[in-house]
């Protein structure tokens, strides 16, 4: 992405997929520590900034009811999202993770993205477009892909 032309800046969204395969895939040997996936985030922000490409890290989303979701993975990524929040290491932070979260349950997705996949999953992605379109100051924002 770094190397389109025009590239302004950068949504990150990284470290669910890092976290939660290794536990849905049963390959513990594969499973990484919140620290392991800290460091690759500040790779990819020293590879953004050395594009002069702004770069918002956007929280992982709640998993529990997933099939990949641990106690342990919920741990880590409190970690990494506690990181992304307060570390100012990004340009901005999008907290997706706070507008898809049930406000009953913390740890699970509000019950109208839960349902089942793929509905809830676009209800979720067209919510965090809505989302980004204002956090970035109400701008037209051209996302791609969404929630995988």
């Amino acid at each position: 992405m770094l190397s389109v032309p025009g590239v302004k800046f950068v949504i990150l969204p990284q470290g669910t997929n890092d976290i939660e395969h290794p536990a849905a895939n049963d390959l513990p040997d594969q499973a990484v520590s919140p620290e392991q996936v800290i460091s690759g985030l500040k790779q990819l922000i020293a590879r953004a900034h050395a594009h002069h490409v702004k770069i918002f890290g956007d929280t992982l989303l709640p998993g529990e009811g997933a099939i990949a979701y641990t106690a342990e993975g919920k741990v880590k990524s409190k970690a990494v999202n506690d990181w992304i929040r307060t570390s100012k290491a990004f340009d901005g932070v999008i907290d997706f993770e706070a507008v898809v979260r049930d406000p009953d349950h913390p740890t699970r997705l509000r019950p109208e993205y839960a349902p089942a996949f793929p509905i809830g999953q676009e209800m979720a992605n067209q919510t965090l477009r809505r989302f980004v379109r204002i956090s970035v100051g109400g701008k037209r924002v051209r996302i791609r892909g969404g929630l995988k």
